[in-house]
């Protein structure tokens, strides 16, 4: 199943190395940035890992959405070099954010990591599509 961005990014470069996640959590400075947009007391819907279904999480966030409550959640998708990150957050106020995160965006090592955030009016979840996650830019 490809996944990964369907929209324009604007990416920001991280200078600081990325920490080794455990096996079933997302890197680092992806979780600590989802934490932050989404707010205290969001709910974790989790981490889902290449290959996984995200139909889960994706009902997790639809049940917050529907309490008008927060939430958070990251998707590991499989790159053309490597293995790359999705993440979305909601805060207590409905705003909307699509994340991507690269750990070796130029494939060679040192080259730091990328880290996209997109302010999105709408999103969309397809677990059976190409595009699981469907952001709808704020311009």
């Amino acid at each position: 199943m490809k996944r990964g961005p369907t929209c324009c990014v604007v990416v920001v470069g991280l200078t600081a190395s990325l920490a080794v996640a455990a096996a079933d959590e997302a890197p680092k400075p992806l979780a600590e940035k989802l934490a932050s947009l989404a707010g205290a007391g969001a709910r974790d819907c989790g981490t889902v890992l290449v290959d996984a279904s995200p139909e889960a999480a994706f009902a997790c966030a639809a049940e917050a959405t529907k309490a008008g409550g927060a939430y958070r959640f990251a998707i590991e998708f499989d790159g053309p070099d490597n293995a790359g990150w999705q993440g979305v957050a909601r805060n207590a106020a409905g705003k909307l954010w699509t994340l991507y995160f690269d750990s070796d965006p130029a494939a060679a090592a040192g080259t730091g990591n990328t880290l996209s955030v997109v302010p999105c009016s709408d999103i969309r979840f397809d677990a059976k599509g190409d595009d699981v996650i469907r952001c709808k830019p704020v311009l």
